[in-house]
């Protein structure tokens, strides 16, 4: 009516903040299924759909009594994973195969070497 531009919009700004969360939220969702998985399968999947080159693994994480927490809806996902694969977790299994750096707790894995 003003035949002016306009600086911001709620159906533009709506759209945008949609398309990062659902994009946020399809990362965090391929980091928690990696990091718990019980077979490399999902580490690939985080490398090549993804691009991710490196997953830090923090030893406590898989080896406490209590499943990793974030923030939902990630901490329902990483408690069925948890208990689906509760002492399998691939993770702690490929030091002779991929890890970079292994010191107190921490294991840094190149996914390229899977």
């Amino acid at each position: 009516m003003a035949q002016r531009s306009v600086l911001v919009t709620w159906a533009g700004h709506a759209i945008a903040h949609t398309d990062y969360v659902l994009t946020m939220r399809a990362r965090m969702e391929a980091l928690v299924e990696a990091y718990l998985a019980d077979d490399v399968r999902a580490l690939v999947d985080l490398r090549d759909g993804f691009g991710v080159d490196y997953l830090v693994v923090n030893e406590a994480d898989l080896t406490g009594v209590e499943p990793p927490s974030y923030i939902e809806p990630f901490n329902m996902q990483s408690s069925v994973l948890w208990t689906a694969h509760k002492g399998r977790f691939v993770a702690l299994k490929l030091d002779n195969r991929a890890a970079v750096y292994v010191a107190d707790g921490i294991h840094i894995l190149d996914l390229h070497r899977l």
